[in-house]
């Protein structure tokens, strides 16, 4: 199991390694990585990332974007298309930043109270019952999207990875 120790100093060993013009880090967080990536940034140590992406995550064990320590200035961008977001504000038992405290999962990066830049990602296609349909239920199915091949999510990440701001970003 990856815990927030095994993060936070990766990122400040790549820029080490970098030769040329300054590296632009970018952190990709996916379900529960998206939530290790949230522990890396709220447990004390400064998370050395240009860019964090959050996509299809059920929290990032902060109330609000600017919770995370990461880089001042540091986009925090997050696509919330699938069933994930209802995992939103429950507990995980025993955290990963501390084994004798509880942990919940507060807000979700794509909620509009995280105010994380939201960028599109596919809707995928429902094909569960008909109750998830009328129910405005995302399907399952859109939780792997996010990296599929010409999909809007991996298109955006491809952006933001290049320093560049998202072409396809949410409305």
């Amino acid at each position: 199991m990856v815990r927030e120790r095994d993060l936070t100093p990766r990122p400040r060993t790549v820029r080490a390694w970098h030769e040329r013009a300054p590296a632009l880090d970018t952190v990709i967080g996916h379900a529960y990585a998206s939530t290790m990536v949230g522990a890396a940034a709220t447990s004390g140590d400064h998370l050395d990332a240009d860019h964090v992406v959050s996509v299809g995550s059920p929290g990032m064990l902060a109330d609000h974007a600017s919770d995370l320590n990461v880089n001042s200035r540091a986009p925090i961008y997050a696509s919330q298309n699938d069933i994930t977001q209802f995992a939103t504000g429950t507990s995980l038992g025993p955290g990963p930043v501390d084994d004798n405290v509880m942990t919940r999962l507060n807000h979700g990066p794509g909620s509009p109270s995280f105010s994380a830049t939201e960028v599109d990602s596919d809707k995928g296609h429902v094909l569960g019952p008909r109750w998830m349909q009328w129910a405005s239920v995302p399907p399952i199915e859109a939780h792997p999207s996010y990296f599929g091949m010409g999909s809007a999510g991996l298109l955006n990440m491809g952006q933001i990875i290049a320093g560049d701001k998202p072409n396809h970003a949410a409305k």
